[in-house]
């Protein structure tokens, strides 16, 4: 997580060539099984936390507060750091101890154990709840101008960060901060790129799951559950303290700066499980990671219909192509038209098989649908065999319809539309696939690491820290006080985008004034954009759109009515 003092510490990535690997000792073993081969890695060094106690000739403590006014204090009691079944365990408690509310621990490998390179990665069960911030993370070993806590000249990756609390309880921080000029000037500007990860589904409370990165001297990459979802060059001069040795830290934080305090829902104690923490070199060629993109495959050919008819079969009757009119197209220029006059629907329309298709996985299939009547989307077996589908009405406004499936031992598939109930609907970009993991794709979205990745934060727009209540979530907002509409705003350019695929642009709003946020090509042609009307409560504001030909964008902010208003935890990413 972000520092926002002269001490230290937050998020994101890690090391390998293990240095002092003379003097490691751990036990192998029992509670999970031993460390298995990575195809492609040399283990160097692991702690399995099998016990009886935590190994001291790895692993030192933080002892009292620490940063980023966080409410705990840091303690060497097995109250708050022991082993337990074979496991490290973590404990936050709310308790009154030396003049703190809150005790936990911070155990870390500075002095005894540091690495350069590799792969490294944690099994672990997380806390959840308002107030929880549980963190693995390195620091570089020397800062300036000699060896010592010098942040962010020392460099920081942040494996995982969780900012517990609601759905919060579901989300992982992966991140890197270092120096905005070179490692010579101690905290000369603080820079940061992350991102985060959202599980499918449930909390990272539930079970376990495996955090890892994988670094070298150009790049850190971001796992989880060996899903790739962020990757990070550091071949810039001002990044070196990102290429030298770093320790490892393992912390409980409880409340801070971004977090915010526990309040009436926090659940106490809370509990930090750590299954293992293990380090790789590499030895050849690292293994691949799950073969499952972050942003999915589209197993449907011509989802948009911007090819006509092509890849599908039986648009006749009440189904066409068509290019209709302003508005009747959810991206593109092609869609689906169904016009029928059945109260019940013919069960027939327009399909495509697909092969190819994994067994025994889940599977997704969706439409998006405006106008009147009811369309239906329906799986079948490659042998027209009925495996089940969804119905939506359509309405207005453009709606998303999705059915969700597993597709047990088929790997072909029919996939049809059909029309349900009497209407003019139209239907347009399809999909088929595995359920796409929602990655923002912007950078600091939620504002708490200041103005880093967003441009032109000046005139009527500002990054502040506003009263109870102004954040949506952590303690940073974007605001907005202007007395006209300008069109102008922060802005930030994202890249690495499928070309022809659906996305979303979105963001939280309270206040006064009208906010618009508007999608730009790289070279500022407009392609769309929502404006919102801010009013007491927090709201969502968002803006479907297709990609097109593009895979990078700039994504603006834009005051388009007078007013005060407070924009929180943007979301540019698949819908």
């Amino acid at each position: 997580m972000p520092n926002r003092s002269p001490s230290l510490r937050s998020v994101c990535l890690l090391l390998v060539l293990l240095i002092a690997v003379g003097s490691a000792t751990s036990v192998i073993g029992t509670a999970f099984g031993a460390p298995q081969a990575q195809t492609g890695w040399t283990l160097v060094w692991n702690d399995e936390f099998n016990g009886p106690n935590i190994d001291t000739s790895s692993w030192g403590y933080e002892i009292g507060y620490q940063r980023n006014n966080e409410l705990q204090y840091y303690t060497s009691r097995p109250e708050n750091a022991r082993i337990e079944n074979g496991q490290l365990l973590i404990e936050g408690r709310k308790e009154n101890y030396n003049g703190y509310a809150y005790t936990s621990a911070s155990l870390i490998t500075k002095g005894k154990r540091q690495f350069q390179y590799g792969r490294i990665e944690m099994r672990a069960k997380l806390p959840y709840s308002q107030g929880a911030w549980p963190a693995f993370w390195t620091l570089g070993v020397k800062g300036s101008p000699v060896e010592t806590a010098c942040w962010p000249a020392t460099g920081e990756i942040d494996i995982m960060e969780l900012i517990g609390g609601g759905v919060r309880d579901g989300q992982s921080y992966g991140t890197a901060h270092w120096n905005q000029g070179d490692q010579t000037g101690c905290g000369d500007g603080h820079a940061s790129n992350g991102r985060m990860y959202q599980l499918p589904s449930g909390r990272f409370a539930d079970d376990y799951h495996i955090f890892a990165v994988e670094w070298d001297a150009t790049q850190i990459k971001w796992f989880v559950d060996n899903t790739l979802f962020h990757t990070l060059d550091i071949t810039a001069a001002n990044q070196s303290e990102l290429r030298q040795p770093h320790y490892l830290l393992l912390n409980l934080a409880i409340g801070g700066s971004w977090p915010g305090s526990p309040d009436a829902t926090s659940v106490f104690p809370m509990k930090y499980y750590i299954d293992y923490v293990r380090v790789y070199s590499p030895s050849g060629t690292p293994p691949t990671p799950t073969p499952t993109p972050p942003d999915g495959v589209n197993m449907l050919a011509n989802p948009g219909l911007e090819s006509g008819n092509t890849a599908w079969n039986g648009v006749t009757g009440s189904w066409s192509i068509v290019q209709p009119s302003t508005g009747n197209t959810h991206a593109g220029s092609w869609a689906f038209q169904m016009s029928t006059t059945q109260p019940y629907g013919s069960g027939t329309g327009p399909y495509q098989t697909i092969t190819g298709i994994p067994s025994n996985t889940n599977y997704v299939a969706r439409f998006w649908l405006k106008g009147s009547g009811t369309s239906r989307i329906a799986v079948y077996t490659g042998s027209w065999g009925y495996l089940g589908g969804t119905q939506c009405d359509a309405t207005s406004s453009w709606t998303l319809c999705s059915y969700a499936f597993n597709t047990g031992s088929n790997t072909s598939l029919i996939v049809q539309m059909q029309d349900h109930r009497a209407g003019t609907a139209y239907v347009d970009d399809l999909y088929l696939g595995v359920p796409p993991v929602p990655v923002n794709k912007l950078a600091n979205p939620g504002f708490e690491s200041g103005t880093i990745a967003w441009n032109a934060v000046s005139g009527n727009w500002s990054i502040v820290q506003p009263g109870a209540g102004n954040t949506h979530a952590g303690t940073w907002a974007l605001k907005m006080t202007s007395t006209q509409s300008s069109w102008t705003g922060p802005y930030q350019t994202i890249t690495g985008l499928q070309s022809n695929t659906s996305y979303v642009a979105r963001f939280w709003l309270k206040g006064s004034g009208k906010v618009r946020i508007a999608v730009n090509s790289s070279a500022w042609s407009y392609l769309g954009g929502a404006d919102c009307d801010a009013t007491s409560s927090w709201t969502l504001c968002s803006y479907a759109f297709n990609t097109g030909a593009n895979t990078s964008l700039i994504i603006q902010m834009q005051d388009h009515g007078a007013g005060t208003a407070y924009i929180d935890d943007l979301y540019v990413g698949l819908p």
